[in-house]
């Protein structure tokens, strides 16, 4: 896209150059008689004004042709009659009023001795009446003005007068809370507590504030509605008429033209300009222009339904912002109060909430049934006629599992046609992104409303070329903003879409039906492919999906029935998750006979939910959301001072008041960058693209820019520090409490053989959890699937199989898993139990345990083993051998411990290398893992987690409840927190699940505290996982997870930036998916994020300083009454700008994380400093070369004296407009060539080598128009004589140079002069940029730190304060606002 860009606006632009270079040369070197004196001296010998006299014997005696060249020609100039005068040589008296048309012979003689030598003809010229009698100004009552007038106060009265009745006199219907909000949270509590706990204030504020309101069409509405849009369409047609009339005068053709003059035309042209801006500006603050027309009415009679949608952009309370920022923070907010009160008393919007969102005008369609429903944010919203409001179209199956058995012989159509008149089909309500939509919602945007004003300034003055220019700079910006949405809405669009025929119980027989025509309760039969809605397994046991899509699990899992036994427990979508399908996944083997029942469907389903969270996701708020609002107010500002200053400054040199006016709005549109809401995105799009050729998916392109702010990373250890499968050690048994002298006794062999998950798929490979299959390996058993579903497993050396009788999948709360099998050979039925160490030691009888238990266990964790204790049962109880009366707490219960089985994790060869650079880019790594604590330790010291030489203390529960230390084997005291700040502490903590949890529950702010020391939690369910990572996101900092998906799930979506570890390109379970699952892809994210907000950054910089840099020099003419030529103009506001503009964020991320990670801020000290350091070498710059060019002795007698500054074609062909167009003009170049400097978050500078390219280019483009004196530099007018000149831009033949001394050419020292400041300024801005900024500024700010961690060391807290928490947040979360 960047490419396309740089295409569509350099090719023609460049082609037009070249013609215009390469046209025949003008005959202004032989017809003009400009006397060029190449001697540079002072006084000056120049060519006289042209005297006009009404017959050629009137010319005076100096003023006549000598004797050698006695013919005079049109254009004063003589020769031989042997030569004879051009026919097409132009007089300037042709035009002359009192008709004096012939040019006497222009005389050469100094300059100023000129008026005195011919002062009488001059006189008489003087004092010659005006043919023409001045034109009047034009009456503003005329009849066209009157209409005018009148239209406008009609419809604004009319628009006024409609919402105050709609709204505020007549109201119909009410405003009816949406419980859409709630619900979903309701939702996400079942899942994940810890989330609810951590927005629960925030949710319950913002629930209440969702709101529906019926509205609807009606005759009046819309022919008002009409009336405005064709208002808003008349201004433009207006002005575009205005334009024409002003050139038609310009051109001489007055045939249906009602104006005297240019200046009356333009008179009226800012009347409508200001009128129709302002007019444009306040229906801009409305959600729709439509919206406003809408007939507030009864639910029942809506068209439309007004959703109001509070902002939920997560913010952070605990940033401190510097004083003088949250200052102008309360009067930005208090000035937004003020301007919204006024703009909601002007519209009577009464029904707008105090909180802050926005209103969606949802349209409401006649379902088939004849009931009503509309959708929002994907969901179906149906009528309650009961109720009189709408409400969303869910259905509940069932409540428990045994709802869900009882429904195994499906629906009736009848049943199916109800229901899909109340949830819909079955798929997710996405629209097909557009293209010609989304540039059409860009462009509709306020800022393209004030850009598009601004262009219709520029094409009056013969600047319409400026306006082409300006136009294509903001219409290329905006096609870039919605090219990169559209991209992202499109892959999303293709992830919600899922299609494909089913088999459906219906009527008691199964049909073919589509994915859409599905609705809750429908049984259907299972089959290979991609499953587009939630479904509970009623029948079949091996069920093998692949979930990477959905959850981010790398290996296939098996979901069986549901459990008659269990049949009065209330379904809850985690915990009978073995039993779920979730929408969006594939089933790669199923038998025939296998059936599901339809529980959730559509954008209700768990995909549907997570695609809702995707493309509604408003990413946290930094501080430049924030400070962008104080800079457009400064900027505003400024634009306004600027405006009087120009004014002020043009007051002595315009003859009238239009063109100042003109001038000065001018000068505002430079203030105003027309590409700066293209920073951001434009930057993310670059990363996403480079991101994705490295195999990294994301489904959030948002989420690149907060990677670039990442403090806190946390690591999951099993498959994601650790390699994905399990290497078996040994197996050792124990007997009544004692070391058996068989390490795999028979008990410990069948353990091994059955207690597991595994199933064995068509193909002949074991599915299932990757330890469970590594033990089974280990045994050497065999397994079988017969086909009446039952699974046979013959351990070693058996004689006949053990059948299975019923299995319990690993429970992350229990921590345990179990089987029931029996012995075919005996008759015999036993239980097999393995969990952790501690979850076992509970089931056991005590008896039964070595007495040495916890020793063993923390012996082997501490070597880094990965251990699980087996247990076992002999089953005489009869109803454990029916697997429909088996009750799980039966099952484990009085267990006689069998011994341990150890495996050993084997560490990625890249962790080490990862958490190295994390920690040297000041990323604290944190490791989450199920396993023992003790195993986390061990392997954090072998990745270098944890320093060898570190001590670490251990913090686990003990019986009563207390959180318990440990170093070593020894009880330590409980840490300090003084002595863990110190910068020589060399102390970390380790923690396990539940000692977090009571942490936390006792005391937050303890947690708080001691939270940037842990570097393991271990024992983590996935709860625990998800409340460890929302408490740091809480605190404010911004935090990444990464781990390999299943229970990693709740954590990835809760933190800021999750990568899952995955192959399926269109996971969803997190913004980021590697797809060559290896944690390497965690620095690639960080590396592209803080580059992209880097570059956004310099971008940013650079739009402000070409604004600036545009609106100095544009004062700076204001003061000669001069400006540029027409060719400065577009390389400075077309190809240099845009150019530099989309080439400077190309910049590849840097191959190693900085210490310091990239600002957020617009306004904190890096940025200013850079932005106003740069801006001051600028402007000095300008100030020594007219200072420069004041000191020579030639320009004395050649500075620029204008007396009319509207004849903007001949204000370029001076001195004084060269030498601030070579300086600031090549300023573009140079402060772009500064600020590309990248060696913290970006590559080298050279590497951006499209943009060293254009720059080397432009620079040598620069250098070589100042130096040199041919076509090349005519196209600039610098250095140019009449010999030369080439066309302008908007005309088809060339000006002669406009000036006294006939050519800009300089003199070559004063070149070199020009030279040595422009190189100057670039070196300048270079140091500044890369020493004092990147540099200086880089030492001074890790002082800071250093003092800063000094202060916080020294200080003692106490439990009561909260202060430790700000500080922490003010160090490492101050970009999260």
């Amino acid at each position: 896209m960047m490419r396309l860009t740089s295409m569509l606006q350099a090719s023609p632009l460049l082609l037009f150059l070249f013609i215009s270079v390469a046209s025949p040369r003008s005959a202004f070197g032989q017809g003009i008689p400009g006397y060029v004196d190449t001697s540079f001296s002072c006084p000056l010998v120049s060519s006289c004004p042209p005297i006009c006299v009404a017959d050629a014997s009137a010319c005076p005696t100096r003023a006549t042709c000598p004797a050698d060249r006695p013919l005079l020609c049109a254009d004063g100039s003589c020769v031989t009659f042997t030569q004879g005068c051009d026919a097409s040589l132009y007089s300037p008296c042709e035009e002359n009023v009192c008709g004096n048309t012939i040019t006497c012979a222009i005389a050469v003689m100094e300059w100023e001795v000129c008026p005195i030598v011919f002062e009488k003809p001059y006189a008489d010229a003087e004092d010659c009446p005006e043919a023409d009698e001045v034109p009047a100004l034009v009456s503003w009552t005329a009849p066209a003005f009157i209409v005018g007038y009148c239209w406008i106060c009609i419809v604004t009265a009319l628009i006024i007068g409609f919402c105050a009745f709609n709204q505020r006199f007549a109201p119909i219907g009410n405003v009816v809370p949406l419980d859409e909000f709630t619900k979903a949270r309701s939702r996400r509590k079942s899942s994940y507590p810890a989330l609810e706990d951590m927005t629960k204030g925030k949710d319950d504020e913002a629930s209440r504030a969702w709101t529906q309101t019926a509205y609807k069409k009606t005759i009046v509405g819309t022919t008002v509605y009409a009336l405005v849009i064709a208002t808003w369409w008349a201004f433009h047609a207006v002005l575009a008429v205005l334009v024409k009339f002003y050139y038609d005068q310009q051109n001489g053709k007055e045939t249906n033209n009602p104006f005297e003059d240019e200046t009356q035309v333009l008179s009226v042209f800012v009347v409508v300009l200001l009128i129709g801006f302002v007019w444009s500006l306040h229906l801009k603050w409305p959600s729709s222009i439509r919206s406003l027309f809408l007939r507030r009415c009864k639910f029942a009679e809506a068209d439309y339904i007004a959703v109001w949608c509070p902002a939920s952009a997560q913010v952070n309370e605990n940033t401190k912002r510097a004083r003088h920022i949250q200052r102008i923070l309360c009067c930005m907010d208090a000035f937004n109060r003020c301007f919204n009160a006024y703009l909601s008393f002007l519209y009577s919007d009464v029904t707008r909430p105090k909180i802050k969102g926005s209103f969606k005008f949802c349209p409401v369609e006649q379902n088939p049934d004849g009931s009503k429903s509309f959708m929002f944010r994907l969901r179906r919203y149906n009528m309650n006629q009961a109720m009189s409001c709408f409400h969303p179209g869910v259905m509940t199956v069932g409540r428990t599992l045994r709802d869900f058995l009882d429904q195994s012989n499906g629906l009736s159509e009848d049943e199916v046609t109800k229901r899909i008149a109340h949830v819909g089909e079955n798929k997710i309500y996405m629209k097909k992104p557009n293209i010609v939509l989304s540039i059409c919602e860009e462009f509709s945007k306020l800022f393209y409303v004030y850009q598009m004003y601004i262009v219709w300034t520029w094409l009056n003055y013969w600047y319409y070329y400026m306006g082409l220019i300006y136009l294509a700079t903001f219409v290329i910006g905006g096609l870039s903003v919605a090219y990169i949405k559209f991209k992202s809405d499109r892959k999303l669009y293709k992830l919600s879409q899922l299609t494909g025929s089913v088999e459906v119980l219906r009527d008691g027989e199964m049909t073919t039906k589509q994915q859409e025509e599905l609705v809750p309760g429908d049984v259907v039969a299972l089959s290979p492919g991609t499953v587009s809605c939630d479904l509970v397994v009623i029948s079949g046991d091996n069920v093998l999906l692949q979930e990477s899509a959905l959850t981010g699990e790398a290996n296939p899992v098996v979901k069986s029935s549901v459990d008659p036994a269990e049949g009065k427990a209330l379904y809850d979508l985690k915990e009978h998750r073995r039993h779920t399908i979730f929408a969006g996944t594939e089933i790669v083997e199923c038998k025939e006979d296998d059936r599901g029942i339809v529980v959730k469907a559509g954008s209700f389903s768990t995909r549907g939910e997570l695609i809702r969270d995707i493309l509604y996701y408003e990413r946290y708020r930094f501080k430049f959301d924030v400070e962008i609002e104080i800079v457009l107010g400064i900027l505003i500002c400024w634009a306004l001072i600027a405006f009087g200053i120009t004014i002020r400054l043009l007051g002595g040199v315009a003859e009238n008041s239009v063109y100042t006016f003109f001038y000065g709005v001018y000068v505002v549109a430079s203030v105003i960058p027309p590409l700066l809401p293209t920073v951001f995105v434009v930057s993310v799009g670059i990363s996403h693209d480079r991101l994705f050729r490295q195999r990294i998916a994301c489904s959030e392109s948002q989420a690149i820019l907060v990677a670039g702010k990442v403090s806190v990373a946390f690591f999951d250890k099993t498959g994601t520090l650790t390699k994905q499968g399990m290497d078996f050690i040994s197996a050792e048994s124990f007997v009544d409490g004692s070391r058996s002298e068989d390490s795999w006794n028979e008990s410990m062999t069948m353990a091994m053989s059955v207690c597991h998950m595994l199933v064995k798929s068509n193909q002949g490979a074991f599915i299932g959890n990757q330890v469970d299959a590594c033990m089974f390996e280990a045994s050497k058993a065999e397994l079988e699937c017969s086909d009446d579903k039952a699974i046979k497993i013959t351990p070693q050396n058996a004689a006949k199989p053990l059948v299975v009788v019923k299995r319990f999948e690993f429970d992350h709360h229990r921590m345990t898993q179990s089987v029931v099998v029996m012995d075919t050979d005996s008759g015999r039925v036993f239980a097999f139990v393995k969990g952790s160490a501690e979850s076992i030691k509970k089931l056991c009888k005590e008896e039964s345990l070595p007495s040495d238990f916890d020793d063993l266990t923390k012996n082997s964790a501490k070597s880094g083993i990965y251990q699980i204790s087996v247990a076992m049962k002999e089953v005489l109880n009869a109803n454990l051998k029916d697997s429909a009366t088996i009750v799980r707490d039966d099952v484990e219960s009085s267990l006689v411990f069998q011994g341990f089985i150890d495996f050993k994790n084997s560490m990625r060869e890249e962790t080490p290398h990862v958490l190295k650079e994390l920690a040297a880019g000041d990323v604290h790594s944190i490791m989450v893992t199920g396993d023992s604590i003790y195993t986390g330790v061990c392997i954090a010291r072998e990745s270098g987690l944890i320093a060898p030489e570190n001590q670490v203390l251990i913090g686990q529960l003990d019986e009563r409840g207390q959180i318990v230390w440990t170093d070593g084997d020894d009880v330590a005291d409980a840490p300090s927190l003084k002595e863990l700040q110190n910068p020589d502490s060399n102390t970390d903590l380790a923690l396990s699940g539940e000692a977090w949890t009571a942490l936390a529950a006792r005391s937050k702010t303890e947690a708080v505290k001691f939270a940037d020391h842990i570097k393991v939690f271990g024992r983590c369910s996935p709860n625990d996982k998800v409340a460890i990572v929302a408490n740091f996101v809480k605190q404010g900092r911004i935090t990444l997870m990464c781990g390999d998906g299943g229970n990693d799930c709740g954590a990835l979506k809760t933190a800021h930036v999750g990568i899952a570890l995955s192959d399926s390109e269109a996971s969803i379970v997190s913004p980021f998916t590697s797809l060559d699952k290896t944690i390497s892809s965690v620095l690639d994210v960080l590396k592209e994020g803080r580059c992209a907000l880097a570059s956004a950054l310099k971008v940013y910089k650079y739009e402000l300083m070409y604004g600036q840099i545009t609106t100095f020099n544009q004062m700076a003419n204001a003061w000669f009454g001069i400006t540029f030529a027409e060719w400065n103009w577009v390389f400075m506001d077309g190809i240099w700008m845009i150019s530099m503009a989309f080439t400077l964020p190309r910049a590849r991320a840097n191959k190693k994380l900085s210490p310091v990670r990239p600002t957020a801020s617009l306004l904190g000290p890096h940025t200013m400093s850079s932005y106003l350091g740069i801006l001051l070498i600028n402007f000095l710059a300008m100030v020594v070369g007219l200072v420069a060019l004041n000191q020579q002795s030639w320009y004395q007698c050649r500075k620029w004296v204008m007396d009319d500054i509207s004849l903007i074609l001949v204000l370029g062909d001076n001195y004084e407009s060269t030498v601030i167009w070579l300086i600031t003009g090549y300023q573009y170049i140079s402060s772009a060539g500064a600020y590309n400097f990248g060696f913290t978050h970006r590559a080298p500078w050279w590497s951006n080598y499209r943009f060293v390219f254009f720059f080397v280019a432009f620079t040598v483009l620069h250098y070589y128009v100042t130096l040199s004196e041919n076509r090349v530099s005519c196209l600039f007018r610098i250095n140019c004589g009449n010999e030369n000149v080439v066309r302008p831009v908007i005309g088809s033949e060339p000006y002669p140079i406009n000036n006294n001394w006939n050519t800009t050419v300089m003199p070559y020292p004063f070149r070199w002069v020009m030279i040595g400041i422009m190189t100057a300024n670039a070196i300048f801005n270079f140091v500044w940029e890369y020493y004092f900024v990147n540099g200086l500024g880089k030492k001074i700010g890790e002082k800071m730190r250093a003092k800063k961690a000094a202060n916080k060391s020294g200080r003692i807290y106490t439990s009561e304060e909260t202060s430790f928490e700000n500080d922490e947040t003010k160090g490492k979360g101050d970009d999260a606002v």
